[in-house]
């Protein structure tokens, strides 16, 4: 019966079939999973742009850099005024690279830390969103080089200082983004920490990876679920053999999940206490990461997991 329920709504979230929903409302007996989700308080503002550009912005390409919000408005507005046929991403991003939706899908009592000024348009070229100047990232993208990128900080946000834990059983799932608010992960994670709490850690990007490399090896006692990009792993470990680095890793966190797109075809890397699985990925990273995410904070078999959410995939 137990794998009959995960079946069913593993199936709601994988084919879209099924609005968001608690696992409680679906089967009552089943007591609700929490699950707090700490991703990016910035909107993303991503522009297209030669190097050129940038340079003529007084700002280090392929950077993360931490500059006043009136420069922010300003190369936005210069941007609009060199490139006015240029189209503007304004997006936010959430761990993973996963959707609100998708998140709230996994059948779990969801908190995410998203300020309320984040109702926007994801094509948006002005309205509320861009007049948000302080919560403004700056995305410059330029060909052949790493992103660069812009934003604003004073003091921790309030979304986040006020954001409470839940008391019981829980998961958190974090951003690596958040790493730019000085020591706020380090405060977050002292107080989540503790036997029935798990903590899952985003870092697939290996532009933070390497901007706060000496942080996030201080982190890594506290983390129980690591995701990692090959790109990610050879930042972190300063390995250019991605394996040993994987290898490395697992010595000190119970649940690794690697992301290797380079290849033709992607492949994932799942290593959980020592023990490494290699899984060819048939079908949209995403949707195997969801499922993955479902059956851990659901207490399936991992494996399980993983063939029922290609099985389902290439069904539905």
């Amino acid at each position: 019966m137990y794998y009959l329920c995960f079946f069913i709504l593993i199936t709601s979230f994988l084919t879209g079939h099924a609005s968001p929903v608690a696992s409680s409302e679906v089967f009552p007996w089943i007591a609700p999973k929490s699950l707090t989700v700490l991703g990016s308080p910035f909107i993303d503002v991503i522009l297209e742009t030669p190097k050129e550009f940038i340079e003529k912005c007084d700002v280090k390409v392929g950077e993360i850099q931490n500059i006043n919000s009136s420069d922010i408005k300003k190369i936005f507005l210069m941007y609009r005024e060199t490139f006015p046929e240029n189209p503007i991403t304004v997006t936010r991003k959430e761990p993973l690279s996963l959707t609100e939706d998708q998140l709230a899908n996994l059948g779990c009592i969801s908190l995410l830390n998203k300020p309320p000024y984040l109702h926007y348009g994801k094509q948006a070229e002005y309205g509320p969103a861009l007049q948000a100047w302080d919560h403004l990232r700056l995305i410059l993208r330029c060909p052949n080089q790493e992103d660069t990128f812009c934003y604003f900080l004073e003091e921790t946000p309030k979304s986040l200082a006020e954001l409470s834990l839940s008391s019981d059983v829980g998961y958190t799932l974090i951003d690596s983004d958040l790493l730019i608010y000085g020591c706020y992960i380090e405060s977050f994670l002292k107080k989540a920490r503790g036997p029935n709490h798990k903590i899952l850690f985003d870092l697939n990007n290996p532009h933070i990876v390497q901007h706060y490399r000496d942080r996030v090896w201080s982190l890594l006692p506290y983390i129980d679920v690591l995701f990692l990009s090959e790109e990610s792993t050879k930042s972190l470990t300063g390995m250019s053999n991605a394996s040993l680095g994987r290898r490395l890793l697992s010595h000190m966190i119970p649940t690794v999940f690697v992301q290797n797109t380079a290849e033709e075809k992607a492949q994932i890397y799942f290593i959980q206490h020592g023990k490494e699985t290699v899984y060819s990925a048939t079908q949209e990273l995403q949707q195997i990461v969801l499922a993955f995410l479902f059956g851990y904070i659901h207490d399936n078999v991992i494996d399980y997991c993983f063939h029922a959410g290609d099985l389902l995939l290439e069904y539905a």
